[in-house]
This record gives C-alpha cells, sequence and structure tokens, in this order.
C-alpha cells in the first residue's frame, strides 16, 4: 500500500482480473463511480478500486479504461496494479 500511497482510511475494492474486454473491467469501473458518488453524499470515504491486470495485455482496451476513469472523475480512486503484487 505504501508504493501506491494509499489512505488506509479509505475502504479497498478489489479486481483481481487480466484486462481483456471479456472480463468486464469497465463494469467494475460504473461500480466504483456510483460508490464514489454515494460516498459524497453520506461523508463516507470513498473506496479505492485496486485492478491487478497487466496494463499491456490489451492496450487499446487499457485506454478505453483509462478514458472511461477520466470521463468519471475517478483517476484518484482506481489503481492500477499491473500485474498481481509480489510484496
Amino acid at each position: 500500500c505504501s508504493h501506491h500511497q494509499l489512505d488506509m482510511a479509505r475502504p479497498i475494492i478489489l479486481n483481481p482480473v487480466r484486462l481483456f474486454p471479456v472480463k468486464g473491467v469497465e463494469y467494475s469501473i460504473n461500480v466504483e463511480n456510483a460508490l464514489k458518488n454515494e460516498a459524497l453524499k453520506s461523508g463516507k470515504p470513498i473506496p479505492y478500486l485496486l485492478i491487478f491486470g497487466n496494463i499491456r495485455e490489451d492496450t487499446e482496451y487499457t485506454k478505453k479504461l483509462q478514458r472511461k476513469i477520466i470521463e468519471c472523475g475517478l483517476e484518484s480512486d482506481v489503481i492500477f496494479l499491473d500485474g498481481v503484487p509480489l510484496s
């Protein structure tokens, strides 16, 4: 967590999938967006969404996901771990 400088007071949602369209990562981003909106309304901490997938596996799909993250204003809430962390 220190590598990504996460605020440990915030909840963490893990998405341990590979970055391919069939895996539906965009649905996780939609859920994160809804959770963020609810957290802002209720004054609760905004959760992080940690996505394990390797960003180089399907670069076009990754770009699509990154555009969606920007459109939703989730740049500081969604983190690509670029593979399974070993430490």
